[in-house]
């Protein structure tokens, strides 16, 4: 079972690599902003749930193998980070896209000035930058989870077969 749930971890790792650090950016060198961007929404709203199960399904894994408390507590981590962009910042975007109005927004409110909507930083940018870094923390934090996982192995002893 530890070598599907590294499977579907491998998987997500490789759909997250691809769709933000491939398929986004040569979607914004190809078309206009508002398609590029409704097409890399939709494909990041499928690696984020898609990311959500998979993260999931590897703790539930590394729980029934009960290796050890520590990579437990980063994949929940992961998870809620996870959960964080998909469910919360990713609201919170399509609101201000659409001209909506969304009650975390208000958080925005407390790191930007009135005056730097005018001229520096809007709520848009402060949510896709936010987005982006959790998005970036988790690659790099699957990455290594897949890592420590596949060399661990969930805990599983390896042995070489014996020689005669």
């Amino acid at each position: 079972m530890n070598r599907f749930a590294a499977l579907i971890a491998g998987s997500w790792l490789g759909m997250q690599i691809m769709a933000g650090y491939v398929a986004a950016p040569i979607l914004f060198k190809s078309l206009d902003r508002v398609p590029a961007g409704d097409i890399a929404g939709k494909l990041f709203t499928v690696v984020g749930y898609y990311g959500l199960a998979a993260w999931f399904l590897v703790y539930v894994v590394a729980r029934i193998q009960s290796y050890s408390k520590k990579p437990q507590r980063w994949i929940a981590l992961q998870i809620v980070l996870l959960g964080i962009n998909q469910l919360a910042v990713t609201p919170v975007i399509e609101a201000i896209k659409q001209g909506q109005h969304h009650p975390l927004l208000a958080v925005s409110n407390l790191f930007l000035s009135p005056s730097s909507e005018a001229g520096g930083m809007t709520e848009f940018a402060f949510w896709h930058g936010l987005s982006s870094l959790i998005y970036m923390a988790t690659s790099v934090l699957g990455l290594l989870l897949l890592s420590v996982f596949l060399r661990l192995s969930f805990g599983e002893k390896k042995t070489l077969p014996e020689t005669k």
